[in-house]
């Protein structure tokens, strides 16, 4: 009963949701999904996720502009096809101000799609996401989402609140709210809740509350399912965390149902991670219990590689169809990073049943434009800049200025996988033209003078 009354709630909240959704092209509504906007999305191992996220990097600057550029694989002409882009705007402290994601049409022109604007506190925490969509017909940005945090005085969070913009009434509609408890330093228990619009109130969702060892070590997360014709909590699933023996990581997650009719804690679902020397996660395995024979069987198993600087390089997911003891391949993705350490590349494949080999699937390909002068050094001279055309064509002269004998000043051109193409001496010279032909695609260009001066910038090759 249980089971089948929150399968009637989510897809109720799921049919509201879509009701008030523009229609969104398929690549604007896949981005809103992966930010996971969605507060009652409560993955059972969300705290031990192990994304490429937390390898994007940035060096730091003051302010700069960062492009991800976006591309799907025509299977028809084997070759990459730019689809989208996104444009973020970082502030000083190296933080998102806007977000512009344009999407390419077929003749060729950037249209704009989804505009986001964050805001933040005296302490730098995120405050609010405020996103418009553009509506072509109009000729106008229209307010669509907004998602507001709340911080006690010490700076944790108190409650997330979202809310979908109403066509109808031109205001802001409340959707799902979050709030956080806390024990001291520790969260004791966060809370959803939904507004129901045809009831006109707030209906809880779920209940998460938390255990603690001495240590401070998390050992438990509870998950409990409102009733709402029970007017209570029904317990749902928690996990337990075990640790090493240095009691750092995480080694297993194990998933518990509970059981209304034993009343009683059943094994379900482990979580397994295996760590290399310097900490980073190697291998996920999930593993599923059967229920008729109480057997522990793979189901899914990840396996990470690193490079020299410690940035994940690749990921392989696999996993076992049902009956089956062999893994099968399913997707991998490779990373490439630029020689600050940023990932400027990330490439997936998908596994083709048909050609029984990997398929390139989507590509994201990252810019870094920082602000004119990233460095500052003493001269009689000008302003020391690189100008160029921008797209840049082959034999294009690259104009210098302020560039001294003295400072041994150096022009590097990069691809986006890091790979340096050409390095000239441009000390004392007022232009330099590229000896290496450069491919259609984006590339860094790069001048110092290998000591208190670093200028980057964004070139764009035509053909």
């Amino acid at each position: 009963m249980k089971r089948i009354l929150f399968f009637v709630i989510s897809t109720f909240f799921a049919l509201s949701l879509s009701a008030q959704m523009p229609d969104l092209p398929e690549i604007l509504e896949e981005q809103l999904i992966q930010e996971h906007f969605d507060l009652t999305y409560n993955e059972q191992v969300q705290e031990q996720e192990n994304t490429e996220n937390q390898y994007y990097r940035y060096v730091p600057r003051d302010g700069g502009t960062d492009t991800l550029f976006g591309y799907k694989w025509d299977t028809e002409f084997e070759e990459w096809t730019l689809k989208c882009r996104i444009v973020k705007t970082m502030n000083e402290d190296e933080q998102p101000v806007t977000k512009l994601i344009q999407i390419l049409t077929f003749d060729s022109v950037w249209v704009d799609g989804l505009h986001y604007d964050y805001s933040y506190n005296d302490n730098n925490s995120l405050t609010e996401v405020v996103i418009m969509y553009w509506k072509p017909d109009a000729m106008i940005w229209e307010n669509y989402f907004r998602m507001q945090r709340t911080y006690n005085d010490d700076d944790k969070l108190t409650s997330i609140s979202t809310q979908w913009w109403a066509d109808d009434t031109q205001q802001w509609a409340d959707f799902q709210n979050k709030s956080f408890v806390y024990d001291g330093d520790y969260l004791a228990a966060d809370t959803v809740k939904v507004y129901m619009d045809f009831m006109g109130e707030w209906m809880n969702f779920f209940y998460n509350s938390y255990a603690y060892d001495d240590a401070g070590k998390r050992i438990s997360k509870t998950n409990s399912l409102w009733l709402a014709f029970m007017n209570n909590w029904s317990k749902n699933y928690r996990l337990l965390y075990n640790y090493d023996d240095s009691g750092e990581d995480i080694v297993q997650v194990i998933g518990q149902s509970w059981d209304m009719f034993d009343q009683a804690w059943n094994d379900r679902n482990h979580y397994n991670y295996a760590y290399d020397d310097e900490g980073d996660m190697v291998q996920y395995i999930f593993e599923k219990k059967k229920m008729y024979d109480s057997l522990w069987v793979q189901k899914v198993k990840i396996d990470y590689t690193y490079d020299g600087q410690g940035n994940m390089s690749q990921f392989v997911w696999q996993y076992k169809p049902h009956f089956d003891t062999v893994w099968n391949n399913f997707k991998q993705v490779f990373f490439s990073y630029d020689q600050n350490g940023n990932m400027i590349q990330r490439i997936e494949q998908r596994w083709g049943m048909d050609a029984s080999d990997w398929v390139n699937f989507s590509k994201w390909e990252m810019a870094i434009e920082y602000p004119a002068i990233t460095g500052v050094i003493e001269t009689d001279q000008n302003k020391i800049t690189a100008t160029f055309k921008n797209p840049y064509m082959n034999g294009d002269v690259i104009h210098l200025s302020g560039v001294s004998n003295k400072g041994d000043f150096k022009l590097m051109v990069f691809d986006l996988t890091g790979k340096m193409i050409e390095k000239i001496n441009v000390s004392g010279k007022t232009s330099a033209v590229l000896k290496n032909e450069l491919k259609p695609g984006l590339y860094l260009v790069i001048l110092t003078n290998n000591k208190d001066f670093h200028l980057t910038q964004k070139m764009v090759v035509s053909d």
